[in-house]
């Protein structure tokens, strides 16, 4: 196969470890959830009520309030991975093409990338003298 055309790399967000973006995004919502569903089993000992079903319902309705952040977080993760696998696909369809450039015609490729037009091969003609 002729041509000089080496494929580069794509660089994936996080090594492609989604679950450690996730765990990063999740930290903080679950350290303020923690922090409140505390505060609120201090304020249910403090009336007593440590263990009745009010305050096992206000502990649910603590979590119910972080539930919407959690899953903006498990969105924003999979919108990433979606951007990423966009831009994975769309940097081997360039690599594709430009490996299909530089073994289809080799000598114009490399002439290509000597002017300056990236190793493209147009079969238009531009310029030159007309009688």
């Amino acid at each position: 196969m002729g041509g000089d055309y080496q494929t580069p790399t794509y660089e994936r967000l996080g090594d492609g470890d989604y679950s450690r973006v996730s765990e990063g995004l999740n930290a903080t919502t679950q350290r303020q959830q923690d922090l409140a569903l505390k505060a609120n089993d201090q304020a249910m000992a403090d009336r007593g009520i440590y263990t009745s079903l009010n305050a096992l319902r206000s502990n649910d309705t603590t979590r119910e309030t972080y539930a919407p952040r959690f899953a903006a977080n498990d969105a924003t993760v999979m919108q990433m991975k979606a951007q990423d696998i966009a831009g994975a696909n769309a940097a081997a369809q360039d690599a594709a093409k430009q490996k299909y450039e530089a073994s289809w015609r080799p000598a114009d490729y490399k002439a290509g990338l000597w002017n300056g037009t990236g190793g493209v091969i147009s079969s238009g003609s531009s310029g030159g003298w007309s009688i």
